[in-house]
């Protein structure tokens, strides 16, 4: 059967098993009415009346989840999961599906050892998104202290790609928070205060590849990138400061969206 719709760090579990080879047949129906379901109980009736240990642990997973964005109990759901892997995932996605942080969060992703790092990650970047605004352009230092000081406490190891994420996330969000008729305003290395010009990129380029999705940037990309034509086609632009690195951004955006490499643009000629 084809794999519903999960959290996509968790997606290659469930695609991944192998369901049992000679499952009951009436383990589909079941399957299907609980998806079906118009209540939490009635899918939970239908996931246990399902055999296979495995497709009955996908289909408490989905339940479990369902019951979180509803606000209702989940946990004993997914410890009903015999499945070891399904099990994992499903206190995963209980995790990530209900929003826990801080202890709560640190204690569903316990439960799920093989995901714990990715599953650890996802509730500091969760949790550093509802303090955001605490801290102001010239305090990206502070941030960064904060989120390390977190996964401290989350025992996070690798925490150096979810520092970087949240910090280049909070400034894009920022940089763009004036914007008008939904374009962001040109971005400019005074938007990116304290961090590294490596970081400062990576903020310009959440900004404007989020962007240039919205669009078909192939015409675009067929000619030199130059501030003008960012800027024409209501795209997110840059301010003569900037002009290299955004450039620089634009061109593996087409290279990666459109396939196509720009012709060298005018504009990096003038540069020093």
């Amino acid at each position: 059967m084809l794999c519903r719709g999960m959290v996509g760090s968790i997606l290659y579990i469930g695609c991944g098993m192998n369901h049992d080879s000679t499952p009951f047949a009436t383990d589909g129906t079941h399957y299907i009415q609980a998806i079906e379901a118009a209540s939490i109980p009635e899918q939970i009736e239908q996931c246990r009346e399902i055999t296979s240990p495995t497709l009955r642990g996908e289909c408490l997973l989905y339940t479990a989840g369902d019951a979180a964005r509803m606000g209702e109990p989940a946990e004993y759901l997914c410890e009903s999961i015999t499945h070891p892997g399904w099990q994992q995932a499903c206190f995963f996605e209980l995790s990530d599906t209900a929003g826990l942080v801080g202890d709560e969060a640190i204690t569903a992703c316990e439960k799920a050892p093989d995901l714990q790092d990715r599953c650890l990650s996802h509730a500091i970047v969760r949790h550093a998104g509802r303090v955001a605004d605490r801290f102001q352009l010239g305090e990206e230092n502070q941030f960064i202290d904060w989120i390390q000081e977190q996964a401290d406490l989350y025992g996070l190891k690798d925490y150096q790609r979810v520092v970087s994420d949240v910090v280049a996330q909070h400034i894009s969000s920022r940089a763009c928070s004036d914007g008008s008729d939904g374009v962001c305003p040109p971005f400019s290395t005074s938007d990116c205060g304290e961090v590294s010009a490596d970081l400062c990129q990576q903020a310009y380029r959440i900004t404007a590849r989020s962007a240039a999705r919205k669009q078909s940037i192939g015409p675009l990309c067929a000619s030199p990138i130059t501030r003008v034509r960012i800027q024409n086609a209501n795209l997110p632009a840059w301010q003569p400061d900037y002009a290299r690195p955004a450039i620089e951004v634009w061109e593996q955006i087409c290279r990666s969206l459109a396939g196509v490499t720009p012709p060298p643009s005018p504009e990096l000629l003038e540069q020093p």
